[in-house]
Formats: C-alpha cells, structure tokens, sequence
C-alpha cells in the first residue's frame, strides 16, 4: 500500500510542468517541496504568467539604459529583473566591443549572443555598468531591440530627441541636431482582429502603433471579448502582460506592430468589447475565417470591404465587420455543421520526372504537403507502381488491400510532409496529371532529360517552359519563313527547303545565330544584282562579313 501511494505521487510529480503556471498555489502542499525538483529542466515556468495560461510573456525585464559619451569613449549602465538564468544584451557590437563591464558591481566575462555582446546573469535584480573606448564618436551604436528605454548624454550635454531606427541602432551622429525640437508624446493604434472559427475559438489581434516623442513606458488597457484568455505575445517592442491583463511597453518612436493569441475558455455565441478608452480606438475591425469544421457568419456591426482597409493581406480575401468597443455586439451564426466529407483534403504535390535513357520506363519522386481531412489511406494508381515512402520523417510500410489493385501507406496525422518514389515500367509519354487517390489543390512537375532528349511539347498542362512548341513566338516564325523564302528565291527550291527544316530545327539551340543569316542573304541578293562596280564591291564585303559571323 505503502508502494502505491508513493507511485501515486510520482505520477502527479510529473504532471507539474504542464499544469503548474507562474506559482505552486495550485499545487498541494504535500507536493510543493518536490516542485524544484520536478522543474528542474522545465524553461520559462519561473517567468510571469498572466492568468491561465500556460506560457511565460518574458524572462527579463530592462530599465532604463544610461549612456554618457563624448569623444574619447563613454559609459552606460541599466538595471535588468530576471526572472530565470540567461544572456543579457549589452550596448555595441562588432568594433564598438563594451570594456570593464560589472554586475552589481563585480566584473563579468562578456560574450556573444544572438549577434550583441551579452552577460549571463542569474535570477534576480542586477544593475550592470561597463564603459567603451574609442577615438572618435562613433556615427552610431547597436543596441539590441529588447532594450527599449534610454537616457543620452553627449560630451555632458542631455540629447532628449535622438535618432533610433527598428533594428535598434542608435545613431549618434550629426543627425541629432536637426531633431532638437521634440516631437509631442503620441500614440495612434489601429487594431485588427480575425476570429479563428475552431474548437475552441482563437482570436489573434495585431495592433499597429505609430509613435512619436520621447522613449516612455505605457500601459494599454488589453481589450479582449469576455471568455478570452491569452496564450502568447509577438512584439517589436519589449512588451509582456501584467497580472492585471494591462499590456506594458516600452514605446519609442517609429511604427510598430504587436501580435497577441487568445482563445476561448468555453463556448462562443456573441463577442463584445467594453467601452475603450483613448489611446486605445473608437473603432476595430474583425475579419471572420471559418470553414474548418463548420460554416458560420458575424451577426451585427457594419460590413465592410476589407480590400479598402488597411487589414493584412491574407486577411482581406474573408468577411469583415466594424466593431465599436461598447457598442457593437456581434454574433457566431452557424450556417451548417460540416461532415468529415465536406471537408477536403488540402494538398500540394510536387513531382520531379526521370525517364529512362533508353526510354523504357519512369522514375517519379513525389513530394506531397499540407493537410488530411479525409483520407487516412494514400494509394498510388496504375500505372505507377509505388516503391518507397516516408511521412514526417518516418519511412512507412508499403500495403496492399485484397480489393484494391494498388499499393499505398496508412496515415493517422493530420499534417502530412509525404516523400515518395515510384516507377512506371512501360514507355509511355501519357503521364497522370496526380496518380493519388485523392484530390490536389495545386500540382507542380518538373521533368529531368536525359542528354540528347528534347520535351516537344506537353497536352492537358500550363503553359510549360522548355518545351519545344511553347518557345515559338510570331517573330521566330516570321524570321525562319523570311530567312527559307530568301533561300528559295535565291538559290532554287531544294535549298529553300534545307534553309527551311535546318533553322526550324537549330533555331532555339543555344547561340544559333537569327539576324546573321538575313545579313548574308540580303548581301548575297544585292551582290547578284548591282551592276559590277564599287557598290557590289561593298555588298561583296558585308556578304564576307556575315559569313564570317555565321563560321563564328
């Protein structure tokens, strides 16, 4: 009994890493001092989590950085809260390498990181100062994008209003002079939302900030539907959640963009917003992508065109609405549930051709992606005979059913990265366009020749480049007719029709001259009827000359 109980509790141990988020309340007490232990190799559970969720927001958290430079070199320092051992950036790069770099007041080994200098710091509050040498001010500095508030001091003097583009590089040079006027603290937000009609529902809202003025922190009120929990966070600023649901940032000019995931913790029938309040818009637009296990509409809000917004572009091809926070209500109509047979298969096939030399059979290797919906067995149809396969990584077993004349592969994963090889034993030049016993969105092939094989032309295809007939235009036609009709009327019809089948055939060769054979028979045609004299003498020469051009 004794045993069992002791299991029990291992088993529980166990599931820690999964369920525990940003504290062990949830744990009980008997477990709690096995928590460490259980987490030990488990990253980011010592980071903040906003409610109910599962994944941190951020492991470190910057202060404000303090630069004071002059010519001679400078110095910085910044405070940093981490919440789980890592690399720190630092200020400068390659060539601008920081010196004499201390944490909390002992000196540190700087290394490299993700292309910035960096120290490896343990859990907790740090302040770090170091110092750079050079011999002249630099025209600018790199500075890791995950640093975002600063203070600037050049030969004593404060810079309130300097130059910083989006991959963090602080210029420093004669730049700062023309900004000497701040601009006024501004923030515009455009907000965006596209609702993921799946189980459970998912919204993912992008929100584009343009700012102005000085490097401040700001805190946005993070608006989201009632029954909605976030889930994860891509900024182009240092950003993460607080407790409270508030987005904090640290906002510098320039234009920016911030992704946020939430889903549902129930389910749907309406979505509604509070009452916004500024900086936050009067105003948002949400776009509906339904279809994968039902078909649905938005109830309420007005409609809009989403190709005369500024949503993103694969978001504009699917309904809108324009929502007002405390106004609008919309609503999740469903239109009809979908059957495991409405919903398709969505797969892209990529072929790659080899005929035999002799041209007795084919070798095909197919490379399938995308999505099964429906079919759980893949089989290859006559005349391909199916010989290899391999799906996300794996080679799989190669069957064949009593009542089915063709092989083919069992697949229970949804996702499918499929690469197979086949052949076709018979010398045949009608091909299947899929040879699968399922439906395509897309198919592409490209067709390897042997030496000394030339594709003619294709049936049933676009347009393909390469092939003999597609590469004829109305000017090469034009040309090779002008250039036999010369030959023949020149030098009789036998050689009007070796001029005809020699250029049809050597026309497209590479290098095969064009214009070089209307040189010679325009010269050839003058030299024969000029009257002998200085003017056939030059029709002579330029005849020569192209000849010569043609022997080239």
């Amino acid at each position: 009994m004794m045993h069992a109980r002791w299991l029990l509790i291992l088993l529980c141990l166990f599931g820690l890493p999964a369920a525990a988020s940003n504290t062990g309340g949830d744990i009980p007490p008997a477990l709690q001092p096995w928590q460490d232990w259980v987490l030990h190799d488990v990253q980011g559970w010592h980071c903040p989590h906003p409610p109910e969720r599962a994944e941190p927001v951020s492991c470190q958290w910057p202060g404000v950085l303090e630069l004071e430079l002059d010519a001679r070199g400078g110095r910085f320092s910044q405070r940093w809260q981490v919440y789980e051992s890592g690399p720190v950036p630092l200020p400068g790069g390659e060539g601008l390498w920081p010196q004499q770099v201390r944490v909390d007041g002992k000196p540190v080994p700087v290394v490299p990181a993700s292309g910035h200098p960096a120290v490896h710091l343990p859990a907790g509050t740090h302040r770090i100062e170091g110092r750079f040498q050079w011999h002249a001010l630099p025209g600018r500095l790199p500075l890791s994008p995950a640093i975002g508030l600063l203070r600037l001091r050049i030969d004593g003097h404060e810079v309130p209003a300097y130059r910083r583009d989006a991959n963090g590089l602080l210029w420093l040079g004669p730049t700062r002079s023309r900004a000497a006027r701040p601009e006024a603290d501004r923030v515009f937000l455009q907000v965006f939302r596209r609702i993921d009609d799946r189980i459970p529902v998912r919204i993912e809202t992008r929100i584009h900030l343009r700012v102005s003025g000085q490097p401040r922190e700001a805190r946005l009120p993070l608006v989201l539907p009632e029954g909605f929990t976030p889930y994860r966070l891509h900024s182009s600023l240092p950003a993460r959640l607080e407790a409270d649901g508030q987005l904090r940032l640290q906002l510098r000019p320039g234009i920016w963009q911030i992704t946020l995931l939430a889903r549902s913790t129930g389910p749907v029938r309406t979505l509604a917003l509070p009452a916004a309040t500024a900086p936050w818009p009067q105003e948002e637009l949400w776009s509906l992508d339904s279809g994968h296990y039902r078909e649905a509409e938005l109830g309420g809000g007005e409609r809009v065109d989403p190709t005369q917004t500024e949503l993103p572009p694969a978001w504009q091809k699917l309904p809108t609405r324009r929502m007002i926070p405390g106004k609008t209500r919309l609503e999740l109509v469903e239109l009809r549930r979908l059957s495991p047979e409405d919903r398709p298969d969505q797969l892209e096939l990529r072929r790659s051709l080899w005929p035999d030399i002799h041209g007795s059979g084919w070798t095909v290797v197919d490379q399938m992606e995308g999505q099964l919906q429906r079919s759980w067995r893949l089989q290859q149809m006559p005349p391909l005979l199916l010989g290899r396969a391999s799906a996300n990584g794996r080679d799989r077993l190669i069957t064949r059913l009593p009542e089915e004349p063709a092989a083919g592969i069992e697949l229970r994963e949804g996702k499918l990265a499929l690469m197979a090889v086949s052949r076709i034993e018979e010398d045949t030049a009608a091909l299947p366009a899929n040879g699968w016993n399922t439906r395509m969105d897309r198919v592409s092939a490209t067709l390897n020749l042997p030496p000394g094989w030339r594709l003619l032309a294709t049936r049933g295809t676009e347009p393909v480049s390469g092939a003999w007939l597609q590469r004829w235009t109305l000017l090469d036609l034009f040309l090779v007719l002008i250039t036999a009709v010369a030959c023949l009327r020149l030098f009789g019809p036998a050689w009007g029709l070796v001029a005809l089948l020699a250029l049809g055939l050597a026309w497209h060769e590479p290098g095969a001259p064009h214009y070089a054979w209307l040189h010679l028979l325009a010269a050839a045609g003058l030299a024969r009827v000029l009257p002998a004299g200085r003017l056939q003498w030059l029709a002579r020469i330029w005849q020569w000359l192209a000849l010569g051009i043609l022997l080239l």
